[in-house]
């Protein structure tokens, strides 16, 4: 999967919600530079955007849920 410029800038924007989870995880994110941080939220999204199709059903299912049923 190629991402785009305005790809990667979208993927940017969610690195802080990601560092702050592998900090309270104790990795030190100082460490990564943005290249680094690319490349792990492509793979995350990548992977999604793999498995995603074995996912449609449950998906569509839960959509479909009543709200009633989540409480």
């Amino acid at each position: 999967m190629d991402f785009t410029k305005v790809e990667d800038e979208m993927l940017w924007e969610a690195v802080p919600i990601a560092g702050e989870y592998l900090t309270s995880l104790g990795v030190d994110v100082a460490a990564l530079n943005q290249e680094q941080w690319i490349t792990l939220m492509r793979g995350i999204v990548q992977r999604l955007h793999e498995v995603r199709p074995s996912y449609a059903q449950r998906i569509e299912d839960d959509l479909n849920d009543p709200l009633d049923d989540l409480f």
